[in-house]
């Protein structure tokens, strides 16, 4: 019997793309979300390293400051101690925090095992940290996640860079809150 001429075509045509070009255009975009959740991830990681060396730096200051500003003896051995190992974890955290931010800002395959390393012990941190980071677990291994982290993918990237993510007005619109909620924070902390 002769085919069906009332069918319908077999092939997408609006689908179909000719050469290499094409064909990684179509990867980009089939990965493009979870490429940004994980650079989104490399953002939140840089901007807890940071906090972490501030708070790192707040600590030594604050010794120092008491220090020279004290007129009576000065601190005992076992607090300077404790603060030397408090001023050591921050930085130590901060560093880390900003190498793994950094590596999954560029989706670099290397960052991946310091990043399943901080997911895992976020996991610790319930309710948010466990979400957060089961998430991150998920994004960095799953299917997609391999193919965004791999060194073929970085080539699919630098061969389509007019290929980019646009963030919509609300996720803008919630950066902006929790922007203004921590800014209110660091104003009632400095004023109290």
């Amino acid at each position: 019997m002769s085919e069906n001429p009332y069918a319908p075509p077999a092939a997408d045509l609006d689908q179909v793309r000719f050469g290499e070009l094409g064909e990684a255009e179509d990867i980009r975009r089939l990965h493009l979300q979870h490429e940004a959740s994980i650079r989104s991830f490399g953002l939140l990681y840089i901007i807890g390293g940071a906090m972490a060396l501030l708070g790192g730096l707040v600590i030594g200051v604050g010794d120092v400051a008491r220090t020279l500003g004290s007129s009576g003896p000065s601190a005992g051995g076992n607090e300077r101690v404790v603060l030397a190992l408090l001023l050591g974890f921050y930085m130590v955290v901060g560093a880390i925090n900003l190498y793994v931010g950094v590596g999954l800002r560029r989706l670099n395959p290397g960052v991946k095992l310091a990043a399943t390393l901080l997911a895992c012990l976020s996991l610790l941190s319930i309710p948010i940290g466990t979400l957060m980071g089961g998430y991150l677990l998920y994004l960095l291994h799953s299917q997609k996640g391999k193919v965004v982290m791999s060194p073929t993918y970085a080539e699919i990237r630098a061969a389509t860079p007019h290929i980019v993510y646009k963030t919509s007005p609300l996720a803008w619109a919630i950066i902006g809150l929790m922007v203004l909620f921590f800014v209110g924070l660091i104003a009632l902390a400095v004023v109290g």
